[in-house]
């Protein structure tokens, strides 16, 4: 479990929510989500706040907030009077959440090819360099978590907000999709895709840019197996190390 946690703190990635409120609850997001992508804790779990607060020696608000966020992240589902579990998307959602991100990507990309810079390209470099050495020391979650913050970076650099926006609220879904998902045995290579995506919008070629975009996210739903299946897990054995 230690060598787990530990891992977990090498992912200080843009996906992370910023410390608005207290640490307390960013740590916990932080401990829950990583749990997910490391299919640790499965979709369908329960999460009940007086288990989580006990674990992590905080108050129940402080919980409450953490899954408040993982809640609006479409992480977990909270529902009245049935509290909060692991969200588990559906076959159906998880095909949508890939066919929006390749609407949505596709100009996403065209744009950037227009308007970025050589210091944001290096910058992405830098990203993808660390999300290769995540992978080749397998950090799972990590490196889900760094491919996804490429994608996010992408968006930003385009300067168009309204679709950076839905693609902020898609990739913390498309980890979860792929964490529920992902057919056993695939190697996480998506980094070595992405240094070539960066090499052909520094050569300023939009039409292939585009193309890589739409079979780099068809790829990955290529690798999930989109089969259902539930598995409850006890949160106190899982964070029994935690504190």
């Amino acid at each position: 479990m230690n060598n787990n946690l530990n891992d977990l703190s090498l992912s200080n990635t843009l996906m992370r929510p910023k410390p608005e409120r207290s640490s307390h609850d960013v740590t916990i997001y932080n401990q829950i989500f990583d749990a997910i992508l490391s299919q640790r804790l499965l979709p369908g779990t329960k999460l009940t706040e007086e288990e989580l607060a006990k674990i992590f020696k905080v108050s129940r608000t402080i919980v409450r907030r953490a899954l408040l966020r993982l809640s609006q992240d479409c992480i977990v589902d909270i529902k009245p009077n049935r509290g909060a579990s692991v969200a588990c998307p559906t076959v159906k959602q998880a095909r949508e959440i890939i066919q929006a991100r390749r609407i949505i990507e596709a100009e996403i990309i065209r744009e950037v090819v227009t308007v970025i810079d050589q210091d944001q390209i290096y910058a992405l470099r830098q990203l993808v360099d660390e999300e290769k050495k995540n992978v080749e020391h397998h950090i799972r979650s990590s490196g889900i978590r760094l491919s996804g913050d490429f994608h996010l970076e992408l968006a930003k650099v385009s300067k168009n907000t309204t679709l950076t926006k839905f693609i902020r609220e898609l990739i913390p879904q498309t980890s979860l999709v792929i964490a529920r998902y992902e057919k056993p045995g695939y190697d996480n290579c998506s980094h070595a895709e992405h240094y070539e995506l960066i090499d052909i919008i520094a050569r300023g070629d939009a039409q292939s840019a585009v193309l890589l975009m739409d079979k780099h996210l068809l790829r990955i739903e290529e690798k999930l197996d989109l089969s259902e299946h539930n598995v409850q897990v006890d949160l106190k054995t899982l964070f029994c190390e935690v504190g």
